[in-house]
């Protein structure tokens, strides 16, 4: 009998970007017609937070953020490699980020 490993990890927020843009995550929020009055201004946030917007409007936090991140990633993969699989099989779930209810598939691999 086989054994199996499982192990998840993040997409979100997208790595792909920089620590720079990553406030823009929060900004397109802060836009939205929908957020109550009180929510746009750091004022009307939790202390938390305020405190991770801090003075540099959220760069640290996402310098912090990206490390913890690839942090994690890495010890996945050392985890996967003392594991040493003869077979790996990736799960996501992204398919609403890539098709929409008008052509959903009941199956997707992306390569």
């Amino acid at each position: 009998m086989g054994e199996v490993l499982g192990l998840g990890v993040t997409h979100f927020p997208p790595l792909s970007g920089t620590d720079e843009s990553m406030g823009r995550i929060l900004k397109r929020v802060l836009d939205d017609p929908a957020l109550p009055e009180q929510y746009r201004r750091p004022e009307g946030w939790p202390a938390p937070m305020r405190e991770e917007y801090g003075s540099d409007r959220g760069l640290s936090a996402a310098r912090r953020h990206r490390e913890a991140l690839m942090s994690g990633f890495r010890n996945a993969r050392r985890v996967l490699d003392e594991f040493a699989p003869d077979l790996v099989v990736i799960w996501g779930d992204d398919q609403y980020e890539n098709f929409r209810e008008d052509v959903i598939p009941p199956f997707c691999l992306l390569a």
